[in-house]
């Protein structure tokens, strides 16, 4: 196990720690939970997400903890917000959808009454739609007007979302989505975010089986940093991989023809 990962999973313990022993924060969790499942296990999954990019972000533990308590209660304004509009299958009404929008207001009215949350988390909650081009709701912010936490927080939020299956539409492909993420650096997302975010996630993990546009089907064994894309995959010669003594390797970032079709 590297140092870095090492590092990241001992302040993703931290993290859980911290918030554990925050009995407010827990208080709304349980809030969360009890409104909508879905946003309960998103707001942790995003924070876990923003942990690492904190990590790789070069954050100090103590900016740390409130990037993660922002992150984890980054929906907790949805609690004020219908279910039926929640998890509406069909296409928000304009009426819907403006309210949807407002649950970012909402959550910061809730969390600046308590003074236990810093003004550095409230911040993540009221931007975590906010993006670099202005084109984000509900303040319409841009650039450096908005929160370096809340940058690192809405691609966390937004990645997690479109790689999850939604009562209104089917999951993103690990590459679709990721793709969505990079195309929005520089517009949706911060440009420096987006490196860092490639330079700590992987599309494909290591021991994840692919399918590739030749035919055939083999295991991540290697990943080439700066191309997330386009890792090593070994590949048995028969279907069964009982014979581990013949294989191959297939640097992708040498075959620019072949890509990974999906997860097999």
């Amino acid at each position: 196990m590297g140092k870095k990962l090492k590092e990241s999973l001992n302040s993703i313990g931290n993290m859980v720690n911290y918030i554990i022993e925050a009995g407010d924060v827990n208080s709304s969790l349980y809030d969360i939970k009890t409104h909508d499942n879905y946003t309960y296990v998103h707001s942790l999954d995003t924070c876990i997400m923003a942990t690492f990019l904190g990590v790789s972000s070069n954050l100090d533990k103590w900016e740390m903890k409130d990037l993660a308590v922002g992150a984890i209660l980054h929906d907790i304004g949805k609690t004020k917000i219908d279910n039926n509009i929640i998890n509406k299958k069909g296409k928000l009404t304009n009426e819907e959808y403006s309210e949807m929008k407002m649950h970012p207001v909402y959550g910061g009215e809730m969390l600046r009454k308590n003074y236990s949350i810093s003004d550095i988390a409230v911040n993540v909650v009221e931007q975590h739609h906010e993006r670099i081009d202005g084109k984000g709701y509900p303040f319409g912010l841009t650039g450096n007007q908005i929160s370096k936490f809340a940058k690192i927080v809405c691609i966390c939020d937004v990645y997690d979302a479109i790689s999850n299956d939604r009562a209104y539409r089917a999951k993103f492909k690990p590459n679709d989505a990721y793709e969505l993420i990079l195309s929005g650096s520089g517009t949706s997302f911060d440009e420096k975010m987006i490196i860092n975010f490639k330079n700590t996630f992987a599309i494909f993990p290591l021991g994840c089986r692919v399918k590739l546009s030749n035919g055939e089907e083999g295991y991540v064994i290697r990943q080439n940093k700066g191309f997330p894309d386009r890792p090593v995959i070994r590949v048995f010669s028969n279907e069964d991989n009982s014979n581990f003594g013949s294989f191959k390797e297939i640097d992708l970032l040498n075959f620019s023809s072949i890509v990974i079709e999906s997860i097999a």
